[in-house]
């Protein structure tokens, strides 16, 4: 599955005033006259129309837009950054290795590479059943170590949120649950775990160890 196209769908939505799966659209900044219009007329002791016309562009230069694969793993939403996604395919033939990681399915080749493929529901410490349905793909991502596959239940679009809108994970989660996320969105009234591509694609070493470890 090209990424290109899965990008430009969830674009020609947003366009429409519509929402691919869930994604969250980016507001327009609005242009700096329009803004200093709207301003209130300066007072003694408060800050001058011009200097919030620079903070609000300051503000507006660091609120980035975030661009997001969405997927369903255990019957919950997580996202990939899009740039971590080099490509989506079809399950297809699996080598399975001796002496392995519980998440680690095996070593496949794509067009003349050997790369490993993981269980990604396995390696986050998921429940729930194995999907076999044909909904099921593998995400081909950069990994710490290079290129990697990851089995997911189903892929359900791409979301743009601003860098504003991205939470920090509940704190009174465990350091070894926390090192899987790197931020938590909104989505239409649910959140969302946007996961850490470095530590979930670091299979040199398994969850229980680096547990141990830190």
């Amino acid at each position: 599955m090209d990424i290109a196209k899965i990008r430009k769908k969830g674009g020609d939505i947003a366009a429409a005033g519509q929402q691919p799966g869930a994604p969250v659209s980016a507001p327009a900044t609005e242009p700096e006259q329009k803004a200093q219009e709207t301003l209130e007329p300066p007072e003694g002791g408060k800050e001058t129309a011009q200097e919030r016309i620079v903070t609000k562009a300051e503000d507006d230069a660091k609120d980035t837009t975030m661009e997001l694969l969405t997927f369903a793993l255990a019957q919950e939403e997580y996202a990939f950054r899009i740039d971590d996604v080099e490509e989506i395919i079809k399950p297809q033939r699996i080598t399975r290795i001796p002496r392995h990681e519980p998440f680690l399915v095996g070593i496949t080749s794509l067009r003349g590479k050997i790369i490993p493929v993981i269980d990604l529901k396995k390696r986050l410490s998921l429940d729930g059943e194995t999907v076999t349905d044909k909904k099921r793909r593998i995400l081909i991502l950069k990994g710490p170590r290079g290129t990697i596959g990851a089995f997911i239940d189903r892929v359900v679009g791409v979301i743009r949120p601003r860098s504003s809108k991205i939470g920090d994970p509940p704190p009174h989660l465990l350091e070894t649950e926390m090192r899987f996320i790197e931020g938590v969105v909104l989505v239409d009234g649910r959140f969302l775990s946007i996961i850490n591509t470095e530590e979930a694609l670091d299979i040199t070493q398994s969850s229980e160890s680096k547990g141990r470890a830190s």
